[in-house]
């Protein structure tokens, strides 16, 4: 494998963190590689999940808003621990994939290793 391979697939499994940018892992050329596959599937789980979680935090403040403008406060202090707690597993995938590590994210990595088993 050349330098140009190495800077590619270090280069996907890093965008791989990065929101729905893992799109561009999933489809590319070296897809096939198990660095960029471990590491989009990762930033996919990681970002369904966490996207799942603030529409529900929306929703849920949307629905307790009705109640007390009060109770909204606990929903935005939940969607700042949601933000942060998604910046800070992005930026741990970031590193694994920099140094082309294959290490599983918190929660994440048990949710990927579930999938993986079902999908065998």
């Amino acid at each position: 494998m050349n330098l140009y391979n190495k800077m590619n697939i270090k280069f996907l499994s890093v965008v791989s963190y990065i929101g729905p940018l893992f799109v561009i892992g999933k489809f590319s050329y070296e897809k096939d590689c198990d660095q960029v596959n471990f590491h989009y599937r990762q930033g996919e789980i990681l970002f369904f999940t966490m996207s799942i979680l603030i529409l529900s935090t929306i929703i849920f403040d949307y629905i307790l808003n009705f109640i007390s403008d009060s109770l909204s406060i606990i929903c935005f202090l939940l969607k700042i621990g949601i933000s942060v707690t998604w910046v800070i597993l992005s930026i741990m995938g970031v590193i694994s994939a920099i140094s082309s590590s294959k290490t599983y994210l918190p929660i994440i990595g048990g949710l990927l290793k579930k999938i993986s088993n079902k999908e065998v």
